[in-house]
């Protein structure tokens, strides 16, 4: 079992979080409230680098060239599950804005989809006793860990790992995040 599985299910779901509360992640933080504002500003413009570059279309480079761990997709049309993002907070506590966001699960891969019907195919993952795992990020930015738990009584996540908050492992053949992330969303079923 990673280091992950005993700290980030939550065993009720979403709609039960009236808010939820840190606790409802289980793991903790070093980033002050400020640090955790400040990487959150990075990510999103380095997010919304990401889709210039794959709205503009072919040209000297496109996200596929910076993104680790997965491409650039549209919605499968076949899959096992559906999430979208629920609710978001830091570590501080503070519950936080996510777009909204929908998750497709296959054999093969966990897709991020926005609503425009753009995103990634993720194919970087590993299991152990806990559930699934996949992980992307920008290379030398942001990265982004979705736990899909074996037992359906508990709720998927996503934590986000600020810039130099992490390092990235290559374990069970498959790149893995080694950090505390600053941020979290539930995932609640479809």
């Amino acid at each position: 079992m990673t280091d992950y599985g005993k700290y980030v299910f939550c065993t009720t779901p979403p709609e039960a979080h009236a808010p939820f509360t840190q606790s409802d992640f289980l793991f903790p933080t070093s980033l002050s409230q400020g640090e955790s504002r400040k990487n959150m500003r990075k990510t999103l413009f380095f997010i919304t680098l990401a889709a210039v570059v794959i709205a503009l279309g072919p040209g000297c480079f496109s996200a596929n060239d910076f993104l680790v761990g997965a491409t650039t997709s549209t919605a499968p049309k076949q899959y096992k599950a559906h999430f979208k993002t629920a609710k978001c907070m830091e570590m501080t506590g503070k519950v936080i804005y996510q777009a909204p966001l929908n998750y497709y699960l296959t054999d093969s891969a966990l897709y991020e989809i926005d609503n425009q019907g753009n995103g990634a195919r993720i194919t970087n993952h590993w299991s152990d006793p806990a559930g699934v795992f996949y992980f992307v990020h920008v290379k030398d930015n942001a990265g982004w860990l979705y736990l899909i738990p074996h037992d359906p009584q508990k709720v998927p996540v996503r934590l986000e790992f600020a810039k130099g908050s992490y390092k990235v492992n290559k374990k069970k053949g498959a790149l893995q995040p080694v950090g505390k992330p600053y941020a979290g969303c539930v995932l609640q079923k479809q």
